[in-house]
């Protein structure tokens, strides 16, 4: 079964699309991608990331350019490395552990899934998929339009 921090999105859409994967976590202090991203010459405002998040339901993503890191450890080791908050994030919700005796966030997050949230994965990896081919095809403002609302990744939100 696969665990909340290995699942990724990959797909082939119609214009160039980068996808890097670290072979230690983003915020491990090794910035793979700041490299990878100044080979590129992109700068940080052309830069989207496709992150994991607690504070969304699973089933739910949200899409933003800016923004605080929001505790997220990756997201705050990119914004240090970048020296600014302004890339585009995709936060594809994966819950919060319930409260009473839960394991503290990191070890959820990279725990395993439930037999009903992996049973969610191909609608939640089909959706984050299509909604960068929106963003690619129809702009960022679409994407936004389309999915940054309830229901929009085709399966019902665990809270």
């Amino acid at each position: 079964m696969p665990t909340r921090a290995t699942t990724s999105v990959s797909r082939a859409c119609a214009s160039w699309l980068g996808a890097w994967a670290p072979g230690s976590s983003a915020s491990a202090g090794n910035p793979w991608w700041a490299i990878r991203l100044r080979d590129t010459n992109l700068t940080a405002e052309q830069l989207w990331v496709v992150h994991d998040e607690l504070d969304l339901p699973m089933c739910r993503m949200r899409i933003r350019r800016g923004g605080s890191g929001a505790g997220h450890n990756g997201v705050l080791s990119i914004i240090g490395a970048l020296g600014t908050p302004e890339f585009v994030r995709f936060r594809v919700g994966i819950g919060k552990p319930a409260r009473k005796g839960s394991q503290e966030g990191r070890h959820y997050v990279l725990g395993r899934f439930t037999r009903t949230e992996a049973a969610r994965l191909p609608s939640i990896v089909d959706g984050v998929a299509t909604a960068l081919e929106v963003a690619l095809d129809a702009g960022l403002e679409k994407a936004m339009e389309r999915f940054n609302r309830a229901g929009s990744l085709g399966c019902e939100e665990l809270a």
